[in-house]
C-alpha cells in the first residue's frame, strides 16, 4: 500500500503484509531487536529519509510499516534445521536431535540464509524491502473510495459453529496447551528435552505432574482431541490466557484488512480470506480485483490458528491452537458475519469487552535494588576506550564504560548508546569550530549495546559501532546515557569515550592539529534534539596533545 499526500503527491509511507516469522534472531540470541521486520522498516525508511546523520532513524517524515501476514508456519530460516551437536539435519517427525540415545529439542535449530543470526536477519529484511520497494514504485492503481469498519468481541471458549451449513454444529473449547507446545519450535526450542513435536512426553513424570496441576476434565479431553493436554493456563488464574477476544475489519476502497488475534497458518489464512472476499463480492461492496488481508496478532493474542487437518498432527502449531480443533472454523465464521455487516453498512452488537487484568494480577518487572559505580571510580568512567584510529568502513569500534542496570529507565524515545560526529564549520579549517552531529543511535543496525553485572551491584556497558560504507570521514565519539538506582533514587548518568578518526579512503583528510580540542557532546535524553552550539575551545596552554572527549 503506497500512501501519498493527496495535494502534492509526495510519498508519505508504505504498508505491507508479507508473511514471515520475525524469528531470524532465534531464542538463544539475547539482544533485543526488531528482527527481520524491524530491519526492513528501518532500511526502507533510511532509503527514503536518508541515513541517521541526515535524519535520525525512526524520526523521518516517511513511515514504512512491515505488518504481519498469515505467518503461522512460515520460518525465515531458509536453510532448514540442523543439529548443533552433529551438523546434520534434525529428525524430521519430532524435530529433535539425538545425543547419548536421548532426543533433545534444544539441539535442533533453524539456520540461514546468512552465516550467523545477525546477517540472516539483515538478508531476510532486505528481501522484504526489495519486494516492497519494487511494488511501491510501480503502484499506480488508486484504492478507490469508501471507508468503513466493524468490531466484534467474542468468547472463543464456547463458540458454536455450523461447519457444513446443514446443521453440523461443533464447539470451541476452554483454552489449553498441548504437550507439543512445550517442545517449542526450531526457531525457538524450549530446551525441555522431555518434550518433542508430534509426540507425548518421553518422561511420564512430567505428564503426571501436568495432570495434577491442570486437572483436565473428560469434557476438555474430548473437546481438544487429539491434543494431549499439558496445561490449562486459566486453571492457575482466569486472566492468564484470554477467552474474550477482539476482531476488527476495515475497508478502504478495494482493500479489506481483517485484524485477527492469532497466528494463522498459510492454508488457514487462504481459506478465511477467500470466505471473506466471497461475501463482499456477492453483496456488491467490492469487485473481484479487491484485496483481502489478514493482519495477524492484532487486538490480543490467541495463539496459533491451524486448519482442522493440520490440527490432527499436533506439531507445535497444533499444540498451541488453544481453543481446540474448530478454532479456525469459529474465527472464519466470526469474520464472515463481520463481512456481512460491512457489506450491509451496519454494526451488529459488538459483544462484551474483555476484562483486563487489574494491577494485582499483572506480572510486573522486578525493580533493580541498587547500582554502584566501580570502587574508586564513578558512573560513566571509561574502562576500555576506543582505539583512536584511523578506522575505515567495515571496522567495528568498541567502548566499555561503567554504567547502571538498563531496567532503571528503558530510554523510550531515546538511546542508551549514541555515536556522534564532529561537524566542523569550515572543512578546510578544522580549528574554526563546529558542532556535534548524531551519526548513529542504538536503533541503528550498525550499533550494539551490551550490559552485564560486574560483582554485586556494578555494571559494565559496551557499545559497538560497525562503521557503515557511507559514513562520512571525520572525528567521532561514542556516548552512553543511562539511569542509576542509588538507594531508591533514580538519577541520570552518562559518559563519553575518546575520539576516534574515520576515513573514507587512505588519501583522506589528515589528523586534527595537536592543539585543537573538540568539546564533548552534550548529555541528552532524545538523540535527535538539537544540541547547543559549543563555544570554540581555547588553545590549551603548553601546546598539549589532542585530548579525548570528556565526561
Amino acid at each position: 500500500l503506497k500512501i501519498v499526500d493527496a495535494k502534492t503527491g509526495k510519498a508519505m509511507g508504505s504498508l505491507n503484509w508479507f508473511a514471515v516469522h520475525p524469528t531470524s534472531m532465534t531464542s538463544d540470541y539475547h539482544l533485543i531487536s526488531g528482527d527481520n521486520k524491524g530491519y526492513a522498516a528501518y532500511a526502507f525508511e533510511q532509503e527514503m529519509n536518508g541515513p541517521t546523520w541526515v535524519q535520525p532513524a525512526g524520526r523521518g517524515p516517511f513511515v514504512a510499516g512491515f505488518a504481519q501476514g498469515v505467518s503461522g508456519d512460515i520460518s525465515p530460516n531458509t536453510r532448514g534445521v540442523y543439529c548443533k551437536n552433529t551438523g546434520e539435519s534434525c529428525e524430521n517427525q519430532w524435530s529433535v536431535c539425538w545425543e547419548n540415545g536421548q532426543p533433545k529439542n534444544e539441539l535442533c535449530l533453524g539456520q540461514g540464509p546468512g552465516r550467523d543470526k545477525y546477517e540472516s536477519m539483515k538478508i531476510i529484511g532486505e528481501r522484504q524491502v526489495t519486494a516492497a520497494k519494487t511494488i511501491f514504485e510501480r503502484a499506480t492503481e488508486p484504492l478507490g473510495t469508501g471507508i468503513s469498519h466493524v468490531l466484534r468481541y467474542v468468547d472463543l471458549s464456547k463458540y458454536w459453529v455450523d461447519t457444513t451449513g446443514n446443521g453440523t454444529w461443533v464447539q470451541t473449547c476452554r483454552p489449553t496447551l498441548g504437550s507439543s507446545f512445550a517442545a517449542g519450535t526450531t526457531d525457538g526450542p524450549s530446551g525441555i528435552n522431555e518434550f518433542a513435536q508430534n509426540m507425548t512426553p518421553s518422561n511420564s513424570f512430567f505428564q503426571f505432574l501436568a495432570e495434577i496441576i491442570t486437572l483436565p476434565s473428560q469434557e476438555d479431553r474430548a473437546c481438544q482431541a487429539p491434543k494431549n493436554i499439558l496445561l490449562r493456563p486459566n486453571q492457575i488464574r482466569e486472566t492468564v490466557f484470554p477467552t474474550i477476544l477482539g476482531f476488527q475489519m476495515m475497508r478502504v476502497g478495494q482493500l479489506i484488512v481483517a485484524a485477527v488475534p492469532g497466528e494463522f497458518t498459510t492454508m488457514a489464512g487462504k481459506v478465511t480470506r477467500e470466505a471473506i472476499k466471497a461475501v463482499l463480492v456477492e453483496r456488491g461492496l467490492v469487485n473481484q480485483s479487491a484485496t483481502v488481508v489478514l493482519n495477524n496478532v492484532a487486538s490480543g493474542y490467541a495463539g496459533y490458528v491451524t486448519t482442522l487437518e493440520e490440527y490432527q498432527h499436533q506439531r507445535y502449531e497444533g499444540g498451541f491452537t488453544t481453543y481446540g480443533p474448530y478454532t479456525h472454523a469459529a474465527m472464519t465464521d466470526i469474520l464472515v458475519q463481520m463481512a456481512e455487516d460491512l457489506a450491509d453498512g451496519k454494526q451488529s452488537y459488538p459483544g462484551i469487552k474483555p476484562q483486563l487484568p487489574n494491577k494485582a494480577e499483572q506480572w510486573e518487572m522486578k525493580q533493580v535494588i541498587l547500582d554502584d559505580p566501580p570502587i574508586g571510580g564513578k558512573f560513566g568512567d571509561v574502562k576500555v576506550d576506543v582505539s583512536p584510529g584511523p578506522h575505515w568502513p567495515g571496522d567495528t569500534v568498541r567502548c566499555t564504560l561503567w554504567g547502571a542496570h538498563p531496567r532503571n529507565h528503558l530510554q523510550r524515545n531515546s538511546s542508551f548508546g549514541t555515536v556522534w560526529r564532529w561537524q566542523p564549520t569550515n572543512e578546510s579549517d578544522l580549528t574554526a569550530g563546529g558542532k556535534w552531529q548524531l551519526a548513529a543511535d542504538d536503533s541503528d543496525y550498525d550499533t550494539m549495546f551490551h550490559w552485564k553485572r560486574e560483582g554485586i551491584s556494578a555494571s559494565l556497558v559496551t557499545i559497538d559501532w560497525t562503521i557503515p560504507d557511507n559514513a562520512p570521514g571525520g572525528w567521532y565519539t561514542i556516548h552512553y546515557s543511562g539511569h542509576a538506582n542509588r538507594g531508591g533514587q533514580i538519577s541520570a548518568i552518562s559518559g563519553a569515550c575518546g575520539l576516534f578518526e574515520v576515513r573514507e579512503a587512505e588519501h583522506m583528510m589528515p589528523s586534527l592539529p595537536d592543539q585543537f580540542v573538540i568539546p564533548p557532546p552534550q548529555s541528552v535524553d532524545v538523540p535527535d534534539m538539537p544540541l547547543p552550539r559549543p563555544r570554540r575551545p581555547r588553545r590549551p596552554p603548553g601546546g598539549r596533545a589532542l585530548r579525548g572527549a570528556r565526561k
